[in-house]
């Protein structure tokens, strides 16, 4: 009966294994680094402001500045 227990017991293990790699990978999506295709690449290096929903003036200065270096960037083929 003890082999029992023990294959059980492995068989509960694997699953939580399972469970917490999985919980781990969806919460490490949130957090990638990277683009897949040149058109999402360019398409950030030609946004103002980023995530930001009302840019301020500010950051329309240092888009228009910036602009050359990022493009310069986006040009680099993608990481995925």
């Amino acid at each position: 009966m003890k082999l029992f227990e023990s294959k059980e017991r492995l068989i509960e293990t694997k699953a939580l294994v399972d469970n917490i790699t999985s919980s781990i990978n969806k919460a490490l999506e949130e957090y990638k680094i990277g683009s897949s295709s040149y058109a999402e690449k360019f398409k950030e290096a030609l946004s103002v402001g980023g995530e930001a929903e009302n840019p301020t003036e500010f950051d329309y200065i240092m888009h228009y500045l910036s602009l050359p270096l990022k493009l310069l960037a986006a040009a680099a083929p993608p990481t995925e």
